[in-house]
């Protein structure tokens, strides 16, 4: 939904900017709201080239909790413990595990702490986004993550071949 009000503020105020424009070339009033029926620049698309035809995601694997309705916020604030195993043909150069969702998480690679991950509790930013380098803890094979997570309803951990 945000994206298309988004959308709808651009096509207006381009359409107002291109109006006035013109208007003061031509030296005649501009108008104060866009003509009608050019509020929805879509509209008229009868065979629209939709993005899933073209685009492939990415494999995605998610894992969340369930928590039963009515939490204290006590019971809401309790650590959340994840585990995923991966494979790993060559260790890369350079691994980043991003983090986002949680006030806090400790971080595991194969049974060793890679870091504590907490967020400022006056940043106004939220979620906020961690990255740890975990390439010192990696291994060629069968590796394991490991994550406890304290306040937060969510959790997204991605582990990317690249420097942050």
């Amino acid at each position: 939904m945000m994206r298309r009000s988004a959308c709808l503020f651009l096509s207006c105020s381009t359409v107002l900017l291109l109006a006035a424009m013109t208007a003061a070339a031509q030296d005649t009033p501009v108008p104060t709201r866009p003509p009608d029926g050019q509020l929805d620049p879509t509209k008229n698309i009868q065979y629209p080239v939709l993005f899933s035809s073209f685009h492939q995601p990415l494999p995605e694997q998610y894992v969340w909790t369930h928590d039963p309705e009515h939490q204290t916020d006590a019971e809401q604030n309790l650590p959340r413990y994840f585990r995923a195993h991966f494979h790993v043909d060559s260790v890369p150069q350079v691994a980043i595990l991003y983090l986002a969702g949680p006030q806090a998480a400790d971080v595991f690679v194969n049974g060793s702490e890679a870091e504590r991950v907490t967020s400022d509790p006056l940043s106004r930013i939220a979620p906020k986004v961690f990255w740890v380098d975990v390439t010192r803890l990696l291994k060629v094979g069968d590796n394991v993550l490991a994550i406890e997570a304290d306040h937060g309803d969510r959790l997204v951990a991605k582990l990317l071949p690249a420097p942050p």
